[in-house]
């Protein structure tokens, strides 16, 4: 038996690429401290390499360098040039080339001690061979199986899945990441961070056992276990079947598109990203109107993978995520945008439905605790605008810092621009430059801008502006531009984020975001206005007396109504509606109104 040690696991385990070749690549992936997410991979070609750069990120680069991550299979093509000479990682399943170890992420019993003797009853009631290597992740354990030469993808995930059967047919609890060709995982000899922002120090992560490998053909379980279904993919040419196989039989239709066409449907269009309305969500959601106000600067990592797998739900969610966590000191686009996608793959492989209530405050979030309409929904992705009027007359903790209304989304306010600013006849923003004969337009926005709404907060103060803009026969969209994206003053971020929803800015990056500023303040001051009036006439005012055994004492008022807040002793206030039961009964309107 070998010495268990990094070195001897990693030159077994994986399928080391001819060092000569352009190409097969070994990846190596990590995330930086203070970061969410992968942040920098790099590709490799030989076993000693490997080892120097695990090696150095233990030592010299442990300051910079946090959790790393081998992938567990050959790699075709390599990413980017780096600067220091090297080649950027690329991962993923299309990229795979072999592979030549299965795998399993068991972490879901009360302590490692209990996951070690789940794995040791499942190969003696399954008779399968035990785990060529063990590796104590710091959470959980890896049981890996060597073969003894690699397997192509496709071979590759007909055992995979055979495994993931065998499993759940002998109630193995695992992490649903068996099936993965492109999957990373702990390497031995480096250590865990993930459960340092919950003051948990970094865990070793410890190589327990190395065996040697496995016979797949002596492992009778194994071939003639079901596998699990897989996710049907592109093939790389034109099936070779009849015609008429193409064909839906009526009574099959309700399953679904023809397994010849399923593969090549969008995993996005396959689970129906997006549909659910996001503005009552953000409404009535204390944690998500907290995160998306502050930028997620506060939100830990087991809550954004909760938001990562919600926001595949809304309508715009994969901006939205961006939002939520933008200023997060671990943000960077290329990690939210690979969390984003893997959410997405996770929906389609898993079936996952909406994130709960229960899972966001089991995750960390605090606002669950306190939440107002905690228990009368099961996930914020139930809030709609029904329940958000049904709902008005909870007696509720602060109201979120941010949302958008007091109710629906009013409608688009006509488009005005600031002056020196006008539309051209294919209704494109231009901004006049010189004056007189020299006076030009430059166009600064490409798509037509069709509708523009303010952002307020419940306090009625300026927040943030909603643009709708149209781009030739596309549909319409929108571009939510939060208040920190005009703290600045140079405009960067906010056309930057209007670059990535789309709407594109062409030059003039000043003079458009003063433009967008201007017209930000006006819309808010109208709203502003609006909402006070709506306030004014909806909440019934006037002063509160005490009440007797004999009735009200109209000689001793004990508090005040008045737009929107009640007044009471003591200097206590709080908002209240014209649904407010307790307003509604304990406040009696005397007086004339020029009293």
């Amino acid at each position: 038996m070998e010495s268990p040690t990094l070195e001897a696991f990693l030159n077994r385990a994986l399928v080391w690429p001819d060092p000569h070749s352009d190409t097969g690549w070994i990846n190596l992936h990590w995330r930086l401290h203070n970061h969410k997410g992968i942040t920098g991979g790099q590709a490799f070609k030989t076993p000693k390499d490997t080892l120097n750069f695990l090696h150095w990120s233990q030592t010299k680069g442990k300051g910079k360098v946090a959790d790393i991550y081998f992938c567990t299979s050959l790699q075709e093509q390599h990413g980017d040039p780096k600067p220091n000479g090297h080649y950027a990682a690329l991962r993923s399943a299309d990229n795979a080339v072999s592979s030549k170890l299965l795998f399993a992420d068991i972490d879901k019993y009360p302590s490692k001690l209990e996951s070690f003797a789940a794995i040791k009853a499942f190969c003696e009631a399954s008779h399968s061979p035990f785990p060529t290597a063990l590796v104590d992740s710091g959470r959980g354990v890896h049981a890996y199986w060597f073969l003894p030469v690699p397997l192509s993808p496709e071979e590759w995930l007909e055992y995979a899945h055979r495994l993931d059967g065998l499993m759940n047919e002998h109630g193995l609890k695992h992490d649903n990441i068996t099936t993965d060709v492109a999957r990373i995982l702990r390497p031995p000899e480096t250590y865990n961070y993930k459960r340092m922002e919950e003051g948990i120090p970094p865990l070793p992560v410890v190589l327990k056992l190395l065996n040697g490998d496995v016979d797949l053909d002596s492992w009778r379980s194994l071939l003639d276990a079901t596998p699990t279904p897989k996710l049907l993919r592109p093939s790389g040419g034109s099936p070779s079947v009849a015609i008429e196989s193409f064909f839906a039989d009526p009574a099959e239709i309700k399953r679904g598109p023809s397994k010849y066409f399923q593969g090549k449907i969008p995993l996005s269009e396959q689970i129906g990203e997006g549909g659910v309305d996001s503005a009552p969500v953000f409404h009535l959601c204390p944690m998500f109107a907290e995160a998306l106000a502050t930028g997620g600067k506060q939100v830990g990592q087991p809550v954004w993978h909760q938001q990562a797998l919600a926001c595949t739900f809304l309508d715009g969610g994969k901006q939205l995520f961006h939002d939520l966590g933008r200023e997060h000191v671990g943000y960077s686009r290329e990690s939210t945008d690979e969390m984003y996608d893997r959410k997405i793959r996770d929906r389609a492989s898993k079936g996952l439905g909406y994130p709960s209530c229960a899972a966001f405050q089991a995750d960390g979030a605090p606002q669950c605790s306190t939440c107002p309409i905690k228990g009368k929904v099961k996930s914020p992705l139930n809030i709609d605008w029904a329940l958000a009027r049904q709902l008005h007359d909870v007696e509720a903790a602060p109201q979120p810092s941010f949302n958008i209304s007091s109710g629906p989304p009013p409608v688009p306010t006509p488009v005005e621009l600031s002056t020196g600013f006008r539309f051209n006849d294919e209704g494109h923003v231009e901004v006049s430059e010189g004056s007189g004969k020299n006076q030009t337009w430059e166009r600064v926005i490409e798509p037509k801008i069709i509708g523009w709404e303010p952002m307020l907060g419940h306090d009625t103060q300026a927040t943030g502006l909603v643009i709708e803009f149209k781009r030739g026969d596309s549909p319409e969209r929108d571009a939510w531009l939060p208040p920190r994206l005009f703290e600045d003053g140079s405009g960067r971020d906010m056309l930057a984020t209007l670059e990535q929803k789309g709407c594109l800015c062409r030059g003039k990056q000043k003079a458009t975001y003063v433009m967008m500023n201007d017209y930000r303040r006006s819309l808010t001051f109208r709203g502003r206005m609006h909402q006070e009036s709506e306030l004014a006439r909806n909440v019934m005012q006037g002063w509160e007396y005490a009440e007797t055994e004999t009735g009200v004492d109209r000689s001793r008022p004990v508090g005040f109504s008045f737009a929107g807040h009640v007044y009471g002793a003591g200097g206590k206030t709080r908002k209240a509606f014209v649904e407010d039961e307790e307003v509604r009964t304990t406040f009696t309107v005397a007086g004339k109104p020029d009293a």
